[in-house]
């Protein structure tokens, strides 16, 4: 059976996180299953291609030209298929067989505000279906656009994470405890939080350390580095830049004690499964989009803000039962979060679509 031709819209691929990480992994696997797949973004970092299989990459090096090259190329494909805002509006007026996956809402409804409403009339003239990854961003979607979204759960490398390696101290941190956080260093991460967390937690473990692990280009990175040095952890905080590649990330997971992710409505699904799978006590907050999931399988701990710092301490207290839960309840991640099933999911998305059309 013949399948539609894909084209993939990703404004940027300047890093290689939890959203491009999807990309490659459903390009990859409509590939594998007689799917034609183009790339279409501004720009491309090696990392990107390095784990990309037969989908082709073109880059436009402007969002103008990649809005243009969309439209210009867009009846050579069946389907096209945005993934990060504004993408999914680069075809609006025009009315195309679209699937949106939609990982972040625009930043106005992030940050609690309403959307304007000719935005929402725009999305609901161009885009025939939305697919989310969280039972959250179901709820979202339909309050902001007034669709019945999609929920299709990317997929962990359970086995890569769960492997025991030997680990590797790179940063000094042998005879400390370690908190991380792994991810861009940004508002929606709450690094602010971890911080101050840290904070409250030396105040019963002196010798915990905290390693923040991510891309710190962005202004809000400057704000943490302010925070730190105010609360004088100069000492006890690591930044680490990006890192390419997961092997670093799985070192720093299995040296960590625990892994912080007090981030709010965006990002994050990767690496809380991830840590989850390589075994790391993991503390988020309940405004994570996965922590449903956390919760009712036993994961991890799923904690407010107000008490976040209390949580962790808890976890602290009892870190020898926390590690052993958490090892215990991880194959729930193998068994249910995987890319075959997510890239399965689109096929069944794309094929009902364009024989529906």
């Amino acid at each position: 059976m013949s399948k539609p031709k894909i084209l993939l819209i990703q404004p940027s691929i300047f890093v290689y996180g939890g959203a491009e990480r999807q990309i490659v992994e459903e390009a990859n696997w409509l590939t594998d299953h007689n799917y034609n797949v183009t790339i279409m973004t501004t720009e491309c970092i090696p990392e990107f291609r390095k784990h990309l299989k037969e989908a082709r990459v073109f880059e436009t090096s402007t969002l103008e030209n990649l809005v243009n090259y969309v439209k210009m190329f867009k009846e050579k494909y069946q389907i096209l298929h945005p993934h990060n805002h504004p993408a999914e509006l680069f075809n609006y007026p025009n009315k195309s067989l679209t699937v949106w996956q939609l990982n972040e809402p625009p930043e106005v409804v992030l940050r609690g505000g309403r959307l304007d409403q000719t935005e929402v009339e725009a999305v609901n003239q161009s885009v025939s279906k939305i697919v989310v990854i969280s039972d959250f961003e179901k709820q979202r979607v339909k309050a902001v656009y007034g669709i019945d979204a999609i929920v299709n759960y990317p997929g962990v490398d359970y086995d890569y994470f769960n492997t025991s390696v030997k680990t590797v101290d790179k940063y000094n941190l042998k005879g400390n405890i370690v908190l991380l956080e792994c991810g861009y260093i940004t508002w929606t991460k709450n690094q602010l939080k971890t911080v101050e967390t840290l904070a409250e937690v030396k105040k019963k473990y002196p010798n915990t350390k905290l390693v923040l692990a991510g891309f710190d280009k962005d202004p809000y990175a400057i704000e943490v580095k302010k925070k730190i040095a105010e609360l004088g952890l100069q000492k006890d905080v690591i930044i680490t830049g990006y890192l390419n590649g997961d092997e670093d990330i799985r070192n720093l997971m299995k040296i960590a004690d625990v892994h912080l992710l007090p981030t709010y409505e965006q990002g994050g699904w990767a690496v809380a499964f991830q840590s989850i799978a390589a075994g790391t006590p993991t503390v988020v907050s309940n405004r994570f989009v996965g922590s449903n999931l956390v919760q009712q399988n036993k994961l991890g701990t799923v904690s407010d803000f107000d008490c976040f710092s209390e949580s962790v301490i808890t976890v602290l207290d009892n870190l020898d039962k926390a590690k052993k839960a958490t090892v215990n309840n991880a194959p729930w991640i193998k068994n249910n979060l995987s890319w075959d099933s997510f890239g399965k999911k689109y096929d069944k998305i794309f094929t009902e679509l364009w024989n529906d059309e």
